[in-house]
């Protein structure tokens, strides 16, 4: 045709060799259309055709022209001729085949792919309540147990699976509970017990004073014996507190230098009228114990004479009572933390040469109210506490008491502390 380049012919031949369902057309640089559609229309707006740059490509897409072949829009490529400036060719091909194809597919999704999805999804609701079966079991069986039973436990399934081992942990969890409540009930049934005996003394004393009949001696007696009860519960509840304040992991502790000879000796002479009036002789032994160490005082006094006051209970006249400390060799001094059995273990007991623990009684030694059979027939046995008290002191200065018989007979009662702690400085 007039004005087309003698180079684009075998181009349309490519195209036509193609089956490029539409033809293409050709639009000269000054806007003049080389239609090779047979419809007479443009394809491409002449502002697409007039802005393309040779080498460069555009497509968009347009509705079908009403002469061409074939429904449906279509997809133009606006193509720049390299080498040939202003001239643009247009090529065509309709997209109502590919429409159609999307259209059976949609369908296809619809009328299979949605019975399917919800068919999956009921599929996987199922596999979960299966899988999620035993926890619902689990949860009701948990849910009734009550604080009055928990002795029960949750069912632990023969699968080694994730349910098994929730199961036992669940029941692990059950067991430390069950036995934190029983201590809670048997705390508060021995607090209760051991606070009746002082209250009805101090109710009777009491009582017996307000009488007409009385004489004075007989009321000063009443009194003095009504004080004495009433001390008794007042260092009770010194104890309690004490105890509970451990309990919460709040019992502060003041560490200082303090010269461990000077303080057992101090002990030692606090005790001695109480000892001589029994006949018994307090001694120190003090193998390697000199110079300072860092602890509480106070905390550490208070130790000595609890343990003072239960050998007194049961030490016979003309025995004695030993108040040893020291550093631990390897072996000696259970581990309580850093390195096991290491030296350097700062140790104090207290030994006596009565007739010592009973076997049974030892495992329960530092428990609240836990006394031995001995030390409860003698002048009442005390409260039950001092013991645990010690324990308490030597848990918070990052050790821990221990009590066993002695080679010869005799209790003997020591509290370990760690060395990180022990040295002063």
């Amino acid at each position: 045709p007039d004005g087309l380049p003698v180079s684009l012919p075998p181009l349309y031949r490519r195209l036509a060799d193609h089956q490029v369902p539409i033809l293409p057309q050709i639009v000269s640089p000054s806007g003049k259309l080389i239609d090779f559609t047979g419809t007479g229309e443009r394809l491409a707006p002449a502002a697409v055709t007039s802005s393309v740059r040779p080498g460069k490509r555009i497509y968009l897409d347009v509705a079908s022209p009403s002469s061409a072949e074939g429904p449906g829009p279509l997809r133009i490529l606006v193509s720049g001729v390299k080498g040939m400036p202003g001239w643009a060719i247009v090529v065509g091909s309709s997209l109502a085949s590919t429409n159609s194809s999307l259209g059976h597919v949609r369908d296809d999704l619809l009328i299979i792919g949605l019975p399917l999805a919800i068919l999956a999804a009921v599929g996987a609701w199922l596999l979960a309540r299966a899988a999620l079966g035993p926890v619902e079991r689990m949860r009701r069986q948990a849910a009734a147990i009550s604080e009055h039973d928990l002795s029960a436990r949750l069912p632990v399934p023969d699968t080694r699976d994730e349910i098994a081992a929730l199961a036992r942990t669940m029941d692990d969890l059950l067991g430390r509970l069950q036995g934190a409540l029983e201590t809670q009930r048997s705390f508060v049934a021995d607090a209760g017990h051991e606070l009746r005996t002082p209250l009805a003394i101090l109710s009777a004393e009491l009582e017996l004073a307000s009488r007409p009949e009385r004489s004075r001696a007989d009321l000063v007696d009443a009194v003095a014996r009504a004080g004495e009860e009433t001390q008794r519960l007042r260092r009770m509840a010194e104890d309690l507190l004490l105890l509970a304040t451990a309990d919460e992991g709040a019992l502060a502790v003041h560490r200082q230098p303090v010269d461990l000879g000077d303080l057992l000796g101090e002990a030692a002479r606090g005790n001695e009228s109480r000892a001589a009036s029994q006949g018994v002789a307090i001694r120190l032994d003090l193998p390697g114990a000199g110079g300072q160490v860092k602890v509480d005082r106070l905390r550490i006094r208070q130790v000595l004479d609890n343990l003072i006051d239960n050998a007194l209970k049961v030490a016979p006249s003309g025995s004695t009572i030993w108040l040893r400390s020291g550093y631990a060799e390897v072996g000696v001094a259970a581990p309580v933390g850093g390195r096991d059995g290491s030296p350097g273990w700062l140790y104090i007991e207290v030994t006596d040469e009565g007739p010592g623990f009973p076997p049974a009684f030892l495992p329960r030694a530092f428990e609240r109210f836990k006394r031995p059979d001995e030390a409860r027939a003698r002048h009442g046995g005390g409260s039950g506490l001092g013991l645990a008290i010690v324990a308490a002191i030597a848990a918070a200065h990052g050790g821990r008491a221990e009590a066993s018989n002695g080679p010869a007979g005799g209790a003997r009662v020591r509290i370990v502390i760690p060395p990180d702690q022990a040295p002063g400085s």
